[in-house]
C-alpha cells in the first residue's frame, strides 16, 4: 500500500512538472529572448501581451532579439528577419519585430495580409512609437510599444481604415491610451519621490547654511556697496554688439515616391526573400 502510495505520489509530481513546462513554452512561444534583455516576469507578461494583441488582430505577432545576427551566419537584418519568420511557421499573416544587438540592428517584417494593413507608413509611426524605448534600452516597453502599435494598425485596416502616406483613407487615429506601459509606472513615481525627497533636502540644507551667515544683511539697493566718491559717471551709451536668429524651418509635406525602398507614394514597399516568400517591412539602428 505504502510503495502504490509513493508511486502516485512520483506520479503526480511529473505530471504537474509536465503541465508546467508546457505552460511555460505555450507562454514564451511568441518572444524569444536570445540575448537576455527580460526578466523571466517581463517575458511572461510581454507573452500575455503578444497572445492578446495576436488575437484581437487575427495576426500572429512575434518578437525575438539576440546577441548576433552573424552568429547565425546573417550580415543582413532584413534577410534574417524573414529566414527567422519563415524558420518558425507563423502562418499566412504576421508581423515581427527582430534584434540583433551586437550592431544595434533591428527589422519589422510583414507577411499575409499584414502587408496591406501594414503599410511603409505604418513602420514608420511603429518605429516613432517604439525607437525611444529602445535607444534607452527598456526593451520591455519597446516590445510592448511595438505590440500595440502593430495590434491597431491591422485591426484599423480590417476595418478599411489603413494607415497610410497616399491620403485615400482617413489616418489612423493613435489613441494616447492604446499603450500606457503599467510597467513604467514604478520607475515614473520612484522619480517623483526623490525629486520631492531631494528637494526637502535641499531646502533645509540651504535653510542651514544661511542661517550661519551673521556677518551679512540684505540690503535695498546696489547704492549701499558702493565706496564714498569713488565713481564719477559723466556719461553713457548703449553700444548694439550683435544679434543671434533661429531659423525654424516650416514642415514639409511627405515627398513624393523616389522610387526607391521606403519611399512615400504609400502602400506597403515589398521584397521577396531567398525562400520565395513575399515580406514588407522596414528597420535600421537604434
Amino acid at each position: 500500500m505504502k510503495h502504490a502510495r509513493k508511486i502516485l505520489v512520483i506520479l503526480t509530481a511529473l505530471m504537474l512538472v509536465f503541465a508546467f513546462s508546457v505552460g511555460a513554452f505555450a507562454a514564451s512561444g511568441r518572444v524569444y529572448d536570445e540575448a537576455d534583455l527580460l526578466s523571466s516576469d517581463e517575458e511572461a507578461k510581454l507573452s500575455d501581451l503578444l497572445a492578446e494583441a495576436g488575437a484581437n488582430s487575427g495576426a500572429e505577432i512575434l518578437v525575438a532579439a539576440f546577441d548576433d545576427m552573424e552568429d547565425y551566419g546573417y550580415y543582413d537584418i532584413m534577410q534574417f528577419a524573414d529566414n527567422y519568420v519563415e524558420s518558425h511557421d507563423l502562418g499566412a499573416n504576421s508581423v515581427a519585430l527582430i534584434l540583433s544587438m551586437a550592431d544595434r540592428d533591428y527589422w519589422i517584417t510583414t507577411s499575409g495580409e499584414c502587408i496591406n494593413y501594414i503599410t511603409d507608413a505604418g513602420i514608420e509611426s511603429i518605429k516613432d512609437y517604439m525607437l525611444s524605448y529602445l535607444s534607452s534600452g527598456d526593451y520591455y516597453n519597446a516590445f510592448a510599444a511595438f505590440a500595440a502599435r502593430s495590434e491597431t494598425l491591422i485591426t484599423e485596416g480590417r476595418n478599411g481604415n489603413i494607415y497610410d502616406y497616399s491620403g485615400s483613407q482617413e489616418p489612423v487615429d493613435f489613441p494616447e491610451t492604446d499603450f500606457i506601459p503599467e510597467h513604467s509606472f514604478p520607475a515614473a513615481r520612484s522619480g517623483i519621490i526623490s525629486a520631492i525627497l531631494g528637494a526637502i533636502a535641499a531646502f533645509f540644507s540651504t535653510s542651514s547654511m544661511k542661517g550661519k551667515l551673521k556677518s551679512v544683511s540684505a540690503k535695498s539697493g546696489a547704492a549701499s556697496y558702493a565706496v564714498s566718491d569713488s565713481l564719477n559717471l559723466m556719461n553713457h551709451n548703449d553700444i548694439f554688439l550683435y544679434s543671434n536668429v533661429t531659423a525654424v524651418p516650416k514642415p514639409k509635406d511627405p515627398p513624393p515616391d523616389s522610387g526607391s525602398k521606403g519611399g512615400f507614394s504609400g502602400g506597403s514597399s515589398v521584397h521577396v526573400s531567398p525562400g520565395g516568400v513575399t515580406h514588407g517591412g522596414g528597420g535600421g539602428k537604434f
